[in-house]
């Protein structure tokens, strides 16, 4: 998994052969630079866009809000997965970071 883009410390764009991933993990993009291998120990979260939709409602969340706000909704989603054991569509990360 390949660095593409860097939002901030805790968020960024990866690639993984052809398919693009957005990670989430506390200092997954410090020190990083674009083309790097992405520290896998550093992952808390991928999500992995299921069509196009997903990226440009993503790229449009993020030019409007802060990434802190989607590593808050990462987190929420992530604490409601492993306490309710299911898993969430990877939409709500857009959902809810906008309503944050």
């Amino acid at each position: 998994m390949l660095v593409k883009k860097i939002f901030n410390n805790n968020v960024l764009l990866a690639e993984d052969g052809d398919q693009e991933i957005v990670v989430i993990g506390r200092g997954v993009g410090f020190q990083q630079k674009i083309g790097q291998v992405v520290a896998q120990q550093k992952i808390e979260k991928c999500y992995y866009p299921k069509d196009q939709r997903w990226t440009t409602l993503f790229n449009e969340l993020t030019s409007a809000i802060a990434f802190e706000y989607i590593e808050i909704a990462s987190h929420i989603i992530a604490t409601a997965e492993a306490r309710l054991d299911t898993d969430f569509d990877d939409y709500l990360l857009i959902g809810l970071a906008d309503h944050i």
